[in-house]
């Protein structure tokens, strides 16, 4: 699928990961396009499905929301209508900020995010548990966040999008 970036769209994914609020005019001059093409290749990102959305990151303490926990949950069946009544309860639950099918012993990780432990296991025992179908959990509590991004790394790609339109000559 990333066959259809050139180094301009690659350049203004990177620029947007850092901020999203950054207007086209200052983009162009970054990534040295003119204005209208850089709307209509974010359009086109947007079209594609490289842009998912926009979003604020939020501070959690400055919202309330201190507690951290990821709570691995193994759960008693792995059938498909299982799974999709699981993800179904997940949706309807907002402390539940992410949410992972894995390949390891827990099936699935949760991460939760409260205003302390009490509301983390209100969430859990209420919530949750409630709901049936797990049959173990490990809790692991987040005492410090020592790094947390979205941004992911494009310099491969760059790379092999610059291979692809200068190849090095022998």
């Amino acid at each position: 699928m990333h066959l259809k970036l050139d180094e301009a769209d690659i350049n203004i994914l990177n620029h947007l990961q850092i901020n999203a609020r950054i207007s086209t005019a200052e983009l162009s001059l970054l990534v040295k396009i003119p204005n209208y093409v850089v709307k209509s290749k974010i359009k086109r990102l947007e079209n594609l499905g490289y842009i998912q959305g926009y979003v604020a990151v939020l501070n959690p303490n400055m919202v309330d929301k201190k507690f951290e926990a990821l709570l691995f949950l193994k759960l008693s069946t792995n059938s498909n209508e299982f799974f999709e009544t699981f993800r179904a309860l997940i949706e309807e639950i907002p402390e539940i900020v992410q949410c992972d099918l894995m390949a390891s012993p827990g099936d699935v990780l949760l991460r939760i995010v409260t205003k302390d432990i009490k509301e983390f296991g209100e969430v859990t025992l209420q919530k949750i548990y409630r709901y049936g179908g797990i049959e173990s959990n490990t809790t692991h509590v987040v005492f410090k966040k020592m790094k947390g991004t979205y941004k992911i790394d494009l310099s491969r790609l760059l790379s092999q999008c610059i291979d692809r339109f200068y190849p090095k000559k022998n």
